[in-house]
């Protein structure tokens, strides 16, 4: 996912993690579902 290459793709990267991480745990609580913390 990270590459030295071409910093501002891993950024890019690590940032759309980051929304999906928020999107399904939001989606998730709507429904009552908790997520663990580390898989």
């Amino acid at each position: 996912m990270l590459d030295e290459t071409n910093v501002p793709l891993s950024k890019a990267r690590v940032a759309l993690m980051k929304a999906v991480r928020i999107t399904l745990k939001s989606g998730m609580a709507l429904i009552g579902v908790h997520a663990p913390e580390k898989m």
